[in-house]
């Protein structure tokens, strides 16, 4: 997002905690330096560390105060403590709903401040959440997350990506990328790879401890075509993208966060406009998180969740019909240019006035 807005002309400063990366961060995500980066201290492994960070943040922005004009934050006790105590005129940016008791009553606190020029929800879901404790309608844009786009006009062939991964040519590798957390039907994806045993199966991404169980899983059951990569720099993904034949989104009724909170409703997947972006085909299971960008046999091959019968009827039918996953990949492409980065910052500054 500090480079969406950069590369809109404003001038922009990201302040992060300090992760001894520095100026590596730019090259780590892939993004060009059309934003100043600020590192502060931080605390890894304290429970607070996110409250620190936002506090430490009020007190360096307080300081500069008169060298900007807005404060555009995911941190809710910064975003209380920049409008009731800094008057910054605010932007927050809601990716979850209310975690706690305690965050529940710091929104009550700055949700009517006049320095509160809008809360921006990633989706609908979540904006009724956060309508339901009290927000103004007119203070809510709903922007989905958004996809560098530039990340995707390359077009690198499947050949020259799996080159640069050291994949193998001769297999069809059918590809999930993103969180692996419970919910997420990795598990159903492991059990229907045994239909597809000629098929290379990647999960990409993911925290140490759901790889482990996962894997555990596998060898239980004696799959052996299935990889897992673990965590990806954002830099270099796209490079899976490219590799694969098939997309897939195995998501159960009962998808989780990392707060482990039921979130099939109200989720607005980061990796979706990547996926939509990639031109590979998609499969993707019917739940209401995804239901605002896919469409069953238009961009994507849309099955019922919950269910590992419906996984492997899926990809038979993308692995025999070539005509209808160009058609959806085609698509699901054109539709990704609506949810771009730059996009997203567009809708949310272009109403603003200060």
């Amino acid at each position: 997002m500090a480079e969406a807005m950069g590369k809109l002309g404003h001038e922009v400063e990201l302040i992060v905690p300090y992760n001894g990366k520095g100026d590596s961060i730019y090259e780590y995500y892939g993004v060009s330096r059309v934003f100043k980066l600020k590192s502060i201290p931080s605390a890894p492994g304290v429970s607070m560390r996110h409250t620190l960070h936002g506090f430490q943040s009020a007190i360096y922005t307080g300081l500069i105060r008169e060298k900007f004009d807005i404060a555009f934050s995911r941190n809710i006790f910064y975003a209380f403590l920049s409008t009731r105590f800094l008057k910054v005129p605010t932007i927050y940016d809601a990716h979850h709903p209310i975690a706690n008791t305690a965050a529940r009553i710091v929104f009550s606190l700055f949700r009517e401040s006049e320095f509160l020029l809008k809360l921006v929800a990633i989706s609908k879901g979540i904006g009724d959440i956060y309508l339901k404790l009290g927000l103004s309608k007119q203070k809510l844009t709903i922007a989905p997350n958004g996809v560098d786009i530039e990340r995707f006009n390359q077009k690198l062939t499947a050949t020259e990506a799996r080159n640069k991964l050291g994949l193998p040519q001769e297999r069809k590798i059918i590809s999930h990328i993103g969180n692996i957390y419970p919910g997420r039907g990795i598990e159903l994806l492991i059990e229907a790879a045994l239909e597809f045993k000629n098929s290379l199966f990647l999960i990409v991404g993911g925290e140490d401890r759901d790889i482990e169980r996962y894997k555990n899983q596998a060898k239980k059951i004696g799959v052996d075509n299935v990889i897992f990569t673990g965590f990806v720099p954002p830099s270099i993904i796209s490079l899976y993208f490219f590799s694969t034949d098939l997309l897939i989104l195995p998501y159960t009724s009962k998808m989780t966060s990392k707060f482990k909170r039921i979130e099939t409703d109200f989720a607005s997947l980061l990796k979706l406009p990547e996926y939509m972006a990639s031109g590979r085909p998609i499969i993707s299971t019917q739940i209401p998180a995804v239901s605002e960008f896919l469409r069953d046999g238009e961009n994507a091959i849309i099955i019922d969740p919950d269910s590992t019968s419906a996984i492997i009827w899926g990809i038979k039918k993308a692995l025999s019909n070539k005509n209808l996953c160009e058609k959806i990949a085609k698509q699901a492409a054109i539709d990704a240019k609506k949810y771009t980065l730059e996009e997203r910052a567009k809708k949310i500054l272009d109403d603003v006035q200060i």
